[in-house]
């Protein structure tokens, strides 16, 4: 018991490196095409949810948050063409990464209860934890871009028809900002959180079980060696 939890610790400290390695290096952990940015950040919050435990999960998801907030900070300009520095408000980078691994852990735990097949319910409980995660953020972001104060400090619009951002003059440019908003929110979610999600399945997945497998090799070296130093 007491080698299990020392590796367990072990696995914690890897993911919580690797999520503070894909979240501080440029187009490792964050990379964008156009305006849209895709992340795989969030896989190993979901690999120590499943793999671990749902508080180890949101511990995870709070270091995947902060990390997020600093290079929001640090790394990112505050143009027209990205949304990226919308993540300096916690709301937006911190919270719905605590949330999201809670809410995974709850589904897989009822998932069980029905499915028996170990491997469609990590697979399934990987791509509904991406879901999730991209469903909060983007809300958050949806009630950011409704903040009329953000619209006269960014000083752009949403188009409705070609989807870009242009500058804003203080024209008379009637926009209806909430169809605006929820279409740019839903071609963000219909191209990057569907891709994010089939990453996270796969890549989820795979890694938990080996982990699994692994563990077990461990454990069965340990008490081999139990039974040796006993006799």
């Amino acid at each position: 018991m007491y080698n299990q939890k020392v590796r367990d610790l072990v696995y914690l400290s890897m993911l919580m490196a690797i999520i503070i390695v894909l979240a501080f290096v440029p187009n490792i952990g964050l990379f964008r095409i156009g305006p849209i940015s895709f992340t795989i950040v969030h896989i190993p919050v979901i690999i120590a949810t499943i793999y671990l435990n749902r508080r180890i999960g949101v511990l995870t998801g709070a270091i995947f948050g902060i990390s997020t907030l600093i290079v929001a900070y640090t790394q990112v300009m505050e143009t027209p063409f990205t949304t990226d520095f919308l993540f300096r408000n916690p709301a937006i980078s911190v919270a719905p990464r605590m949330l999201f691994p809670y809410i995974t852990a709850l589904f897989y735990d009822n998932l069980k209860k029905h499915l028996k097949n170990d491997y469609l319910n990590v697979f399934i409980t990987s791509i509904f934890g991406s879901f999730i995660h991209s469903i909060l953020v983007l809300s958050t972001l949806f009630f950011e871009f409704m903040n009329v104060l953000y619209l006269e400090k960014a000083q752009y619009l949403v188009v409705n028809t070609e989807r870009i951002m242009v500058p804003f003059f203080n024209t008379e440019i009637e926009i209806n900002f909430i169809t605006d908003a929820l279409k740019f929110i839903g071609f963000v979610f219909l191209t990057s959180s569907i891709a994010e999600a089939i990453i996270s399945g796969i890549l989820a997945t795979a890694v938990i079980f080996a982990l699994r497998k692994l563990n077990q090799k461990l454990g069965d070296q340990e008490e081999l060696l139990n039974q040796i130093n006993k006799k």
